[in-house]
């Protein structure tokens, strides 16, 4: 039977609403905050801010924040004179504001004596983002209006981090920012070319084109001709079309041929800027920007999900970050309005974009399938299918007003779009794993391919010590059968000498791409092996569906043809280009010294033993680098990253990146770290599947960036608190997972100033018991809620939720308790919805554009709603029957 849901208006509980009702000051500074630094529009950001600082009845504090945030902007924007007048403003007008006039008194010293450091905001903050982020034009911006000279000269001392996405970005800056002389970095970027990081040498050599150093031209034709990277060479390839010098031909032709399809790409691409009158043609694929396997769309035009798409519009187009096979493509209509077309697709002289006439009505809602089911026609130029997407999008109606995209296509071509978008995540260069050595029999040279049915590979090898950890395996092979990757795994088996599997790996068949042969990397976490081990692969294959391995002309006797549960031979072909790679062992004497003072400088890999050893109260500051075993801290202890950026836990391991313990004895903080981290394996009866937990202890987690390396199903919780711990996090940022942050039973602590995005299921939830505070954060792009509480005690308060598929908050499962106060909700299918016996006091909130209701209750709820808005939601307020009598 469906339940009836009725729309109610509750007289006496709701503040009167109308059209001009103005939002209480502090939900108009979240909004600022919220399209500055989410959004990334400083210009609107600016106006927002202004409104506030205007406004003769707002709080003095709320001005001097608008204040002190104004001058921010306008000093991101390069307009250094106005961001000094506000901060001085800020010093002068508000001196009762303790904590903004020191904030401002430190920019405008920045501003004033340290010009460097805006340069190095611009470098940290590009360092951090993706692809299309809007915060990389905003840290361009902020280096507008000053001396070219002097921030070509900052960029240089970025160009020798050891950190690579901070030396990445600083070329960035030099490659995009429209320098009129980079002369003082160009001897620098010469040596990059020679870096031993391919993504460097790439990024330097396009920086170097870009600016035509004609200095460089010798290193470009170098990487071009020799540089074992294919990425390398073709970015060099394209850096010697944008030098444009003639005498360049003979090399491009040459690699025109190259055996890599995006070498030989750039490289005619570049040939054509060598001709007289052409025009550079920016290449997706030489920017190192979005790199990988297969090809997937990286713009399309229309946009996207936009809904007030002009219907003058005539074409539509994909752009891909490939070069694709001319005359293939595949425009699909699936169960969707389809755009009339009044023609052929067609490909711009680039092949990455392929765009077709169509002819569109106003009001109306279109989806457009690429590359979707059987129908997977767009293809690279070396036959590699593209990624599906789906492009969804509305016409604007006669009378110039945007058209809603129904929710069924939004969720359908979401669903799509944003597979393609954790795949391009997932393809991203990671660092390598330190403190490593390869095993290796083959000598890297293919000579043939197998794929062998009913058995597998395997090859035997021998640790340099008595014992050694497993850290990845490493197969050289390609995929065979269906465009489309089957759906289902493979297995790697580690084996002591006589076959018995120590340890079974599962990895999707994704993981190998068809047609494209290449070294894939298998991390295994830290497993421990014995002096002689084996490792077998084995991919169950069939005529549709398999993985070629390839193996080397000469054998040396450690390859096996066969699985560990069946019998196995020797492969006498040659040996297959399978590899081990091991930790390597450091000597007592190598390693540094136990932690003994109360601020020690960590220096060794063995960050365990120094935990271990160190005193209760000690600092161990760990220096820039990627760490990749996890670690247990026992006692009071501050664990603190020499950066935020530089400081990397890279963690693939059936535990947590990090696990506090103390038995309610002590107090441990954890700060500026960046922590990446995934189970290893598919085990279910994994204990903890969380990268950060904290037990029996009380805490705080401080400026740390938490990102999964794998799928909400590898990585399913951030941030896990449990027992008796009392736990704060602040200034925090949270992207992915699916499951952020959970307070188990009884728990208590907070969450604050802390970015929570694009999580599988939920931002945070209280269980049972647990009392937290949620003060000052985002929450958004959750696929079922921002905020879930089921049965604790939850005080919500000047929080941003916006954009979140179901629910902004969530209440219930069991009943549960707590204040809702001064919100801004918005954009989520219900702002409030509580069910069970729910007490709340919900007031002085900002509701809006719901698409079901803005609070949606069960007559069993307990709610005083008092002094809110709620504007533009279908319903107002629902009340549902059910769970009894409450005292709404």
């Amino acid at each position: 039977m469906k339940t009836k849901w009725m729309v109610v208006v509750i007289l006496g509980t709701i503040m009167p609403m109308c059209m001009a009702a103005s939002k209480p000051v502090s939900v108009e500074l979240r909004e600022a905050r919220y399209t500055e630094e989410m959004k990334g529009d400083l210009d609107q950001a600016i106006k927002l801010y202004e409104k506030i600082a205007f406004n003769a009845e707002a709080d003095r504090g709320y001005i001097a924040e608008a204040l002190f945030r104004l001058g921010s902007c306008y000093a991101k924007k390069g307009m250094l004179d106005k961001a000094q007048v506000q901060f001085q403003l800020v010093i002068n007008q508000y001196a009762d504001q303790a904590a903004f006039v020191a904030r401002a008194r430190k920019e405008l010293a920045t501003l004033q004596d340290k010009p460097d450091s805006v340069v190095t905001q611009a470098v940290q903050t590009i360092s951090m983002c993706a692809e299309g982020d809007p915060k990389v034009k905003s840290a361009m911006e902020s280096l507008q209006g000053r001396d070219p000279s002097a921030v070509v000269t900052e960029l240089v001392k970025h160009l020798d981090s050891k950190t690579d996405t901070v030396r990445r970005a600083a070329i960035y800056i030099l490659w995009q920012g429209s320098f009129a002389d980079i002369q003082a970095a160009a001897s620098k970027l010469i040596e990059l070319c020679k870096h031993s990081e391919e993504y460097t040498r790439g990024m330097a050599a396009l920086a170097l084109g870009q600016n035509k150093v004609v200095s460089a031209y010798d290193t470009l034709c170098t990487m071009t001709a020799t540089d074992a990277s294919p990425y390398a060479r073709r970015c060099g390839a394209y850096a010697l079309g944008l030098l444009g010098k003639p005498e360049a031909k003979a090399i491009l032709e040459k690699a025109a041929k190259d055996t890599d399809s995006m070498v030989s790409g750039n490289a005619k691409a570049a040939l054509e800027m060598l001709v007289p009158g052409k025009i550079a043609v920016p290449s997706a694929q030489a920017t190192g920007q979005i790199e990988t396997d297969e090809p997937v769309v990286i713009k399309t035009v229309p946009p996207a999900y936009a809904d007030d798409v002009s219907p003058t519009l005539n074409r539509i187009s994909a752009t891909f970050n490939q070069t694709m096979t001319d005359g293939n493509w595949s425009f699909v209509t699936w169960d969707a309005p389809f755009p009339e077309t009044t023609g052929s697709p067609s490909y711009d002289t680039t092949k990455r974009v392929c765009s077709m006439p169509v002819k569109l009505e106003p009001g109306k809602a279109y989806m457009v399938g690429i590359n979707i089911g059987q129908f997977n026609s767009f293809q690279s130029q070396d036959g590699v299918t593209a990624r599906p997407y789906a492009l969804v999008f509305a016409t604007r109606s006669a009378d110039g007003k945007p058209t809603p995209i129904p929710q069924e296509l939004y969720n359908r071509a979401k669903q799509v779009n944003d597979a393609v978008a954790q795949y391009i995540e997932q393809s991203k260069p990671t660092a390598p794993i330190t403190g490593t050595q390869e095993l290796a029999h083959d000598d890297g040279k293919p000579a043939g391919k197998l794929s062998i049915s009913g058995g597998g590979h395997g090859v035997k090898f021998t640790c340099p010590d008595d014992r050694g950890t497993l850290r990845a395996v490493k197969i050289y092979g390609s995929r065979y059968g269906t465009a489309e990757a089957p759906k289902e795994d493979f297995h790697i088996w580690i084996c002591d000498e006589q076959n018995k599997v120590l340890k079974d790996f599962a990895f999707p068949y994704s993981k190998f791409i068809r047609g494209r042969d290449k070294w894939v990397v298998l991390p295994t976490g830290a497993v421990e092996i014995p002096k002689q081990f084996v490792i077998f692969a084995g991919f169950n294959p069939e005529q549709r569906k398999g993985v070629y391995v390839h193996y080397d002309k000469e054998a040396s006797g450690n390859s096996l043809q066969g699985l560990p549960t069946s019998q196995s031979e020797a492969f006498n072909k040659g040996d297959w280009l399978i590899r081990a790679v091991i930790g390597s062992q450091k000597s007592g004497a190598e390693a540094s010294p136990a932690a003994t003072t109360s601020s020690t400088a960590v220096s060794s890999a063995n960050l365990q033993e120094l935990i271990d050893s160190a005193k209760p109260d000690d600092t161990l500051v760990v220096p820039e680098g990627t760490y990749t075993e996890p670690v247990t801290i026992s006692k009071s202890l501050t664990l603190r990253g020499a950066s935020r950026t530089g400081c990397i836990f890279e963690i693939t391991a059936n535990r947590p990146a990090i696990f506090v313990d103390t038995q309610s004895k002590g107090r441990v903080t954890i700060e500026n770290l960046t922590i990446k981290w995934q189970l290893a394996t598919s085990d279910k009866t994994t204990e903890s599947p969380y990268a950060v937990g904290f037990k029996d202890s009380k805490g705080q987690i401080k400026n740390c960036n938490f990102i999964p390396l794998g799928n909400p199903q590898q990585s399913p919780v951030a941030v896990q608190a449990q027992g008796f711990t009392d736990l704060t996090i602040t200034t925090c940022r949270f992207q992915g997972f699916e499951y952020a942050i959970c307070f188990g039973d009884g728990t208590t602590g907070a969450l604050e100033d802390s970015l929570v995005m694009d999580c599988g299921h939920q931002g945070i939830i209280l269980y049972t018991g647990a009392k937290v505070a949620v003060r000052g954060n985002v929450f958004t792009g959750s696929g079922y809620h921002a905020v879930r509480n089921t049965g604790g005690n939850l005080t919500l308060q000047d929080n941003l939720i916006i954009d979140n598929q179901n629910r902004g908050v969530y209440l219930g499962n069991k009943s549960s308790s707590g204040i809702i106060r001064n919100n801004l909700i918005v954009r989520n299918a219900t702002g409030i919805n509580g069910f069970a016996a729910a007490k709340y006091l919900i007031e002085n909130n900002v509701i809006t554009e719901s698409s079901y209701a803005g609070i949606a209750m069960q007559e069993s709820c307990r709610f005083t709603i008092q002094k809110n808005i709620l504007q533009g939601n279908e319903q107002g307020i629902a009340l549902a029957p059910g769970g009894g009598a409450g005292e709404n």
